[in-house]
């Protein structure tokens, strides 16, 4: 059986793409003029993609293909933003950097959640 996708659930998938697309942006250290100029195309279209705002499938899709190409971007990572530990290159040095830096932060939330609970035990010695 077929999952309907609710508006609510589109709305936040379409804005979490658009702050991938930004983060994306922001390794390249490019503002949004430098990055159109460079792709070809308007300022506009990369905020709109960037705040999640109604762009053209073929303007979605350009831009994917743009970041595929030329920066080998996972389209996995790109179009899964519900899994924020996929790597976002294919690079495999940059997949190894990100893989460990994921698997950091993971024991960090853990190392996080465990004094979160002995505070709220109050189980923690004042220092």
């Amino acid at each position: 059986m077929l999952h309907k996708i609710d508006e609510g659930e589109v709305e936040r998938i379409k804005d979490k793409i658009g702050q991938r697309f930004e983060m994306l942006r922001h390794d390249l250290k490019l503002s949004q003029a430098e990055l159109a100029e460079e792709m070809g195309t308007t300022q506009n279209l990369i905020f709109r993609l960037e705040n999640g705002l109604k762009v053209s499938q073929t303007s979605l899709f350009s831009t994917f293909l743009y970041f595929y190409k030329n920066y080998q971007i996972n389209p996995e990572w790109l179009f899964s933003p519900e899994n924020e530990y996929l790597p976002r290159y294919h690079d495999e040095k940059l997949l190894n950097i990100q893989y460990n830096i994921a698997k950091s932060k993971k024991k960090l939330d853990l190392i996080n959640d465990l004094i979160r609970q002995f505070k709220d035990n109050d189980l923690l010695p004042d220092l």
